[in-house]
């Protein structure tokens, strides 16, 4: 968590500093490297698969669309220097999962995960005032 917190104080303080095309370029960039980093490490390897099915491409095209805005987004938010807002509420995205399983997979939220779910919430209300 102290990792996250250096590396989203940085992250603002490149924002400021560079376009937002430069950062999302910069941000791409070391995760890439970093996941490459880690593969190598793991003595993991990468294959392609010679059959591709087009609904699994299509949704491929539609994680990567959503993906770019998603940190497009983000960036633009943190180069406005709304950091101590814009971090919280993009640490929601797992609340997109939960409401997204019980929508699809219609799973069911026991009453502490409910009471979860809207604790955070209210924080994220407080945060914002």
């Amino acid at each position: 968590m102290v990792m996250m917190g250096i590396y989203f104080f940085f992250v603002g303080y490149v924002a400021k500093a560079t376009s937002i095309f430069g950062l999302f370029v910069i941000m791409l960039l070391l995760q890439s490297l970093f996941f490459i980093a880690y593969t190598v490490l793991q003595k993991g390897t990468v294959r392609l698969s010679e059959s591709y099915d087009k609904r699994l491409i299509l949704v491929f095209l539609g994680m990567t669309v959503l993906y770019v805005l998603a940190w497009t987004s983000y960036i633009f938010g943190v180069s406005n220097g709304l950091i101590s807002l814009v971090t919280p509420i993009g640490s929601l995205f797992p609340a997109v999962t939960v409401i997204l399983a019980s929508i699809f997979y219609h799973e069911k939220l026991v009453l502490n995960q409910k009471f979860g779910i809207g604790i955070v919430l209210l924080g994220l209300i407080l945060i914002s005032l």
